[in-house]
């Protein structure tokens, strides 16, 4: 049942295709918008399935694929059910609105329009039947329950449509944003390996402009061949170094009295 797998419900299926290749596989799963079929033909596309629509058959009326007799069926069925996963069920406090939803995707799209979209799209189409051709008509107190609440849903669209229609307009689609977030990462983390980078040379600098010797390099010259390291190492750096620090040992300290002997002159 598809209300018990969590996550992207296709995605799966996609993966136990690649699993399985020459396999029938049956979603138990509601496909009930334009999005959601944009879904399958993707996910048939990616791993070479066929997918096979299955629909309640209904005659349905001039604005709907589905009569209200259907509508009724669905409803009832669904306040029949107890503890189901998706919390669909008689214990729901909202479940005739969801139903209404539902019905409402495909309104101004008669019977004919539907199953011709379905078609073109899967090349295929199942037809599950629903109700028997010599029923007797819908009784007026249910079919007068099932008007007054597509009343209802259409006056609440009515009221809140256009405040929804605003917020979906001024917001930026949704990959530009991921993409933008992506981006400004990407520049992160950059900048952090930079600094990282400049930090670690910085240390590096500073350990080769203080080196400190506690012996007598001029008598340990000798042994700086036998142990170079494999990058060539020059000995004047050595040497400079040490001239250096011979002029630094004998330069005048900070504060010292000069003398100036004439013998010095």
């Amino acid at each position: 049942m598809g209300d018990l797998i969590k996550g992207r419900y296709w995605q799966k299926i996609a993966e136990e295709r690649r699993k399985k290749p020459y396999s029938i596989m049956l979603a138990d799963k509601n496909a009930p918008n334009e999005e959601v079929w944009r879904q399958i033909e993707d996910m048939c596309r990616s791993t070479r399935a066929s997918a096979v629509p299955v629909i309640p058959d209904s005659e349905g009326t001039d604005s709907n694929p589905f009569s209200l007799d259907a509508l009724a069926v669905f409803i009832f069925r669904v306040l029949q059910r107890v503890n189901h996963p998706g919390s669909l069920d008689k214990a729901s406090p909202n479940a005739g609105y969801v139903l209404l939803m539902f019905y409402h995707l495909y309104e101004g799209k008669d019977r004919k329009l539907f199953e011709a979209e379905l078609m073109d799209r899967f090349g295929s189409l199942v037809k599950m039947p629903l109700l028997k051709s010599d029923r007797n008509p819908l009784p007026d107190p249910v079919k007068s329950v099932l008007e007054e609440g597509i009343n209802l849903y259409k006056l609440h669209v009515g009221r809140h449509g256009s405040n929804a229609e605003y917020l979906n307009d001024i917001q930026v689609p949704f990959e530009f944003a991921v993409g933008k977030v992506l981006e400004q990462l990407k520049e992160v983390a950059k900048d952090s390996r930079d600094e990282r980078l400049q930090g670690c040379l910085a240390c590096h600098y500073t350990d080769l402009c203080h080196p400190a010797c506690g012996f007598d390099v001029g008598a340990r010259m000798h042994v700086i061949p036998k142990h170079r390291p494999k990058k060539p190492f020059k000995e004047s750096f050595v040497r400079k170094r040490l001239a250096r620090k011979k002029t630094l040992q004998n330069a005048p300290t900070p504060g010292m009295d000069i003398s100036v002997s004439q013998a010095d002159v």
